[in-house]
């Protein structure tokens, strides 16, 4: 067992493991650099966290930088494709991250083994695919029922010509300028287009009363029409 101490010095190893006078579990320093204060290139505490720039890991692995730069905490790199893999061993499960080349083109994958294919992807292009559903948005949803309620105050359709007009898309919808600019919110999006699918509705029940009254007018006026002498 080794108990050694000393200023720290250029590439010097410092090692502490276990007082064999105490048998205390002690810290594990290996340090780069000469000045005091330098930067801990590695550090194993007496718990078994392993800090990296840090003497204070808070989880079993902390890679820690300050200067700003734009620089990769953690590389991996394989001839082949390399992943981490999050094993849940309660479950049973193992959840997987990798990078995937092929003649097809390059894609990065969220993979749960043994399903026999990915479960979410995204090609260099930015296209997402997922095996199965979508879901977004929850409670923080605004799902327009407030268009079938007693207060909602549908524009004419009068109005509706002339907004159209002059603005090229309806009512409460961004523009296609507006997209290009700052992207699309899927979830808000569907709820805009139900509001117009809702809004469509009200107006369909508008003309069926005007032609259900256009009709019961046309079958008085034919009755009367065959009551004239």
């Amino acid at each position: 067992m080794l108990n050694e101490g000393g200023a720290v010095k250029e590439k010097v190893l410092l090692p502490q493991v276990r007082d064999i006078t105490t048998w205390i579990s002690v810290a594990l320093l290996f340090s780069l650099g000469a000045p005091a204060g330098a930067l801990e290139a590695l550090y194993v505490t007496s718990a078994g966290d392993v800090g990296i720039g840090t003497t204070s890991p808070d989880a079993p692995l902390e890679v820690k930088r300050t200067n700003g730069n734009y620089a990769p905490l953690i590389m991996l790199t394989n001839d082949g494709s390399p992943r981490i893999v999050f094993n849940d061993t309660s479950a049973s499960a193992d959840w997987i991250l990798q990078p995937i080349a092929s003649s097809a083109g390059s894609h990065f994958q969220i993979t749960l083994a043994g399903t026999g294919g990915f479960e979410l992807q995204v090609d260099t292009n930015g296209n997402l695919r997922a095996r199965g559903n979508i879901y977004s948005g929850g409670t923080q949803l605004n799902v327009p029922d407030y268009v079938f309620g007693p207060d909602y105050e549908l524009r004419p359709m009068v109005e509706l010509r002339a907004f159209i007009a002059k603005h090229g898309h309806l009512p409460n919808v961004p523009s296609s300028e507006e997209l290009r600019t700052h992207g699309l919110n899927h979830g808000e999006f569907q709820m805009r287009l139900l509001e117009k699918i809702e809004e469509l509705t009200l107006y369909t029940l508008q003309q069926q009363r005007l032609i259900e009254k256009l009709q019961a007018r046309d079958r008085h006026q034919t009755c009367h029409e065959k009551d004239s002498p």
